[in-house]
């Protein structure tokens, strides 16, 4: 149960009304950037074909400018059977990603509906752009495997072992609905969407390597702090689009950009790239900032959860 401390309002998790609508969460640009990275660019449902002419529709796809690797995905209920619904289709979604059909419908798609999307990434990231530059781009990212991205609202046993074996790299990451009803009758309601760090599954990790990473992504600035990994007053850095930014730290692990302050490494981050004209929502805090010999707050992170793995 989640409380609205201010409305006193008691949300309860349900479960979502049907796949389309965790669908709709997941292809959300906010939404995109949260589970895929900042530099991510969605298309929407588009029919792709095996070699001998079956086809599929997966949910969407999802490039990632930033580094170089492209997403099938495929949200899914956990009220689906794995291997009567589930595990057919992302079959046939692998072996028809491999045809050299599927990817020139994908660069094409990409390139014609979301060409402005993708010129914006690539000069947030500081590479050249020109009409031949965003063609290349896409088709260089396309010639890489997909890995299978399956957003879902529960767990299924079966799902993650069917996904170990796959030969394409698979995560899986669990979204959640909740509802609070108002005296009128009528109802709130909120999504809880993770972040990329804070997928559920992933086949490339051993289970060591993901529990590494899941504690991570519960460490904040003030842990960093308390931990003297940083301090009061410490200064973060990052240029952006030739302009220099910087955030100190604050006792209670805020960041103060501007004369603004902020909660999260992101938020201050959002805040930076806003200011120089861009419409980004989203940006990975962590790997965002950097200390004054280079380390990111994702670097100081990690030797905060190796420091805590040895205390314990």
């Amino acid at each position: 149960m989640l409380i609205d401390g201010e409305m006193e309002k008691e949300y309860y998790q349900v479960q979502f009304d049907n796949e389309k609508e965790i669908e709709d969460l997941v292809v959300r640009p906010e939404n995109v950037g949260r589970l895929f990275g900042s530099s991510s660019v969605a298309l929407p449902k588009t029919k792709i074909e095996t070699t001998g002419g079956i086809g599929t529709i997966p949910d969407g796809y999802v490039i990632d400018v930033a580094r170089d690797r492209w997403f099938i995905v495929e949200a899914e209920t956990a009220r689906h059977d794995v291997w009567g619904h589930i595990a057919p289709q992302v079959a046939k979604q692998i072996v028809a990603a491999k045809c050299l059909a599927t990817k020139q419908i994908l660069e094409d798609a990409f390139c014609r509906e979301r060409g402005g999307e993708i010129k914006k990434a690539l000069e947030d990231n500081g590479r050249p752009f020109d009409e031949n530059a965003l063609r290349i781009s896409v088709r260089n990212i396309l010639r890489s495997p997909p890995i299978v991205a399956i957003p879902i609202d529960g767990e299924l046993d079966d799902l993650t072992d069917f996904a170990a074996v796959l030969k394409p790299r698979v995560m899986i990451w669990r979204v959640r609905k909740w509802l609070a009803s108002r005296d009128d009758g009528t109802r709130d309601v909120l999504y809880e969407v993770p972040l990329e760090d804070e997928r559920d599954f992933d086949s490339d990790e051993t289970p060591e390597d993901a529990e590494r990473r899941k504690t991570a992504s519960r460490v904040t600035v003030r842990n960093l702090v308390n931990d003297q990994l940083l301090k009061q007053g410490d200064q973060l850095f990052k240029t952006y689009k030739e302009k220099s930014f910087i955030a100190t730290v604050t006792k209670d692990g805020n960041l103060t950009v501007e004369g603004q302050e902020f909660s999260s490494p992101s938020a201050a981050a959002v805040h930076c790239i806003q200011s120089t004209g861009s419409l980004r929502l989203t940006e990975q805090g962590w790997t965002w900032w950097s200390t004054r010999d280079g380390k990111t707050l994702a670097d100081l992170r990690e030797e905060y959860a190796q420091q805590t793995a040895a205390r314990n």
